[in-house]
């Protein structure tokens, strides 16, 4: 999280790496309002997720009720940003949060969730 109530959307580094290659990046606009678990962008990638409807695609689903306020435009022509840069230059879009976001983790406590995986 960013400032109190805002913050940017993507995938982390352990996120990149099950995914793949990201070869292109489907992003809304700014301004537009989703709700939770809402669809907000999609990765077109080169390799097979997991339990994903559509082996070609990794959906970013809206944690929380939000709206977009700033979209990175780079991945448009950079899409290889996700991977070289996940959780830096590799955002998607930042958010302003619209209702509760207590539950959501810090990078601490993803830190910890992803330690507790066995296997993915």
């Amino acid at each position: 999280m960013e400032e109190e109530g805002t913050g940017l959307l993507g995938i982390t580094g352990f996120g990149q790496s099950i995914v793949g290659s990201v070869t292109a990046c489907k992003l809304p606009d700014k301004g537009a309002s989703f709700s939770t678990g809402d669809k907000i962008a999609v990765l077109d990638v080169m390799a097979l997720i997991p339990k994903s409807t559509s082996a070609r695609k990794y959906e970013l689903i809206a944690p929380v009720d939000c709206e977009i306020t700033a979209v990175n435009e780079a991945l448009l022509d950079e899409p290889g940003l996700v991977n070289d840069d996940a959780e830096g230059e590799g955002w998607l879009v930042q958010i302003s949060m619209k209702s509760d976001h207590s539950q959501l983790m810090d990078v601490e406590a993803y830190g910890k969730y992803v330690d507790t995986l066995e296997e993915v």
